[in-house]
């Protein structure tokens, strides 16, 4: 099982491979270290509309291609789940929706980084994969791919 904090780190470890993405659950940070991920806190149907999962849709960059924040919580874990945006990643698909569900787990083959500019100029790699379908339901928490 990947996430997509893991590709944020590593855009590479599974290039060409088709692996798991869980765009559920997200990375818990304490000062910028990796703690755990924050699995089963909300339900994910309202939790993608109120931005309380792993993936956050963005907007199209490509008539194929989105643009989603990796969202984690970072510091004191609170009450309230607010989330952070930790990065980006490119989501390249031909289905004819524009916004993915994120509340199921998604079939996909990382191909590496795309290089974009931000609102300054300044070059970035997003990581990039091409969405294959979606994952059968997996009962029970998913494991960190470390």
């Amino acid at each position: 099982m990947l996430h997509p904090y893991d590709l944020l780190r590593n855009p590479f470890k599974f290039k060409n491979s088709l692996v798991i993405l869980d765009v559920v659950s997200r990375p818990v940070l304490y000062n910028g270290t990796f703690v755990q991920y924050a699995e089963g806190y909300v339900d994910p149907r309202p939790g993608g509309q109120l931005s309380q999962t792993g993936l956050r849709f963005r907007k199209m960059v490509s008539q194929d291609t989105g643009l989603y924040d990796v969202m984690g919580l970072e510091g004191n874990f609170n009450a309230s789940g607010d989330s952070d945006l930790l990065g980006e990643i490119a989501v390249v698909s031909s289905t004819q929706d524009a916004e993915l569900d994120l509340d199921r787990r998604w079939k996909v083959e990382p191909l590496g980084t795309l290089q974009g500019t931000n609102a300054f100029g300044a070059t970035l790699d997003v990581p990039v994969v091409r969405f294959w379908g979606y994952a059968a339901q997996v009962d029970g928490p998913s494991t960190p791919h470390e």
